[in-house]
């Protein structure tokens, strides 16, 4: 079992099941929202201060990643299927891209 798996089994003991627009929904989603500006934080202090971050990101990464874990699963999605569909749409846009550049003469990325 991946350690993804086993992250998204232990999310889902937590929430238990979690629908669409249901009150727990709401949490997840100001959850996210919430935990997704508290990363900017020490982000700011590496580019402002140069102070690299340590744990504290790592931890609020951690968050977000929580957070997005019960989203995904309230819609039905593993994050396994969430990256996929990612990688699928990214590598979509690179072609177009590719395309774009080649047609109009392009060199840049």
């Amino acid at each position: 079992m991946s350690s993804l798996t086993v992250f998204e089994k232990f999310i889902d003991r937590r929430w238990g099941e979690v629908k669409p627009t249901s009150r727990k929904w709401l949490v997840a989603v100001m959850g996210l929202g919430g935990e997704t500006g508290e990363t900017i934080e020490p982000m700011k202090k590496h580019f402002r201060d140069g102070k690299v971050p340590g744990e504290e990101l790592k931890l609020e990464l951690g968050d977000v990643l929580h957070y997005l874990t019960v989203l995904a699963h309230s819609y039905g999605w593993s994050l396994e299927e969430v990256m996929a569909a990612n990688m699928d749409k990214l590598t979509a846009q690179d072609f177009k891209k590719r395309m774009v550049n080649e047609a109009f003469g392009g060199g840049g990325k």
